[in-house]
């Protein structure tokens, strides 16, 4: 029964959200905005303004309405995808990769033909995430090292000094 009502609902976005996408595809997000914030489901129009700001170029903003609408809906493929998306786009590995996880098991879960492509959509966005993840790792260790190294030459440079003025020595004689 749960599946059959997941099933209508996605049916659901597909109707409410194709006005939205005809008007993005047209390149008119000021009227794809308008078409999106009159709907009256909540979960289609937090759908709908996560595809739109992140075609729009607004990632924190998808992610944002697309956490929103995972909270109504947590398998909805689109906003997991949305989500994803963004998060790799803001390179926050942790959520990239959490997202990407999530969209491939629930792309497992779904009974119709596109749970391949979802699949296949959340391994490449894992790829990715992971990509992000492993560099900001390189990242890290390479600001450690170059803290090692800076601590390394200002020792170096006090101690330098400090020999410098121990060989410097003092006058036996004084000045009169």
């Amino acid at each position: 029964m749960k599946g059959f009502l997941l099933s209508l609902l996605a049916l659901g976005f597909q109707e409410g959200l194709a006005e939205t996408r005809k008007a993005i595809a047209s390149g008119d997000y000021r009227g794809a905005w308008e078409l999106v914030l009159a709907e009256s489901n909540e979960l289609v129009r937090l759908s709908g303004q996560a595809e739109l700001l992140y075609k729009a170029g607004d990632p924190a903003g998808a992610l944002k309405a697309a956490t929103a609408g995972l909270e109504i809906a947590p398998t909805q493929t689109e906003l997991i995808y949305y989500a994803a998306c963004a998060a790799i786009w803001l390179e926050e590995a942790t959520s990239a990769i959490a997202f990407s996880n999530r969209l491939a098991q629930a792309a497992d879960e779904r009974k119709d033909s596109s749970g391949n492509s979802w699949r296949q959509a959340g391994e490449e966005l894992a790829v990715r995430a992971s990509s992000i993840a492993e560099r900001d790792e390189q990242l890290a260790h390479s600001v450690k090292l170059l803290r090692l190294v800076a601590m390394g030459g200002i020792a170096a440079w006090i101690l330098g000094i400090g020999i410098a003025l121990l060989l410097q020595g003092r006058s036996r004689r004084p000045v009169s």
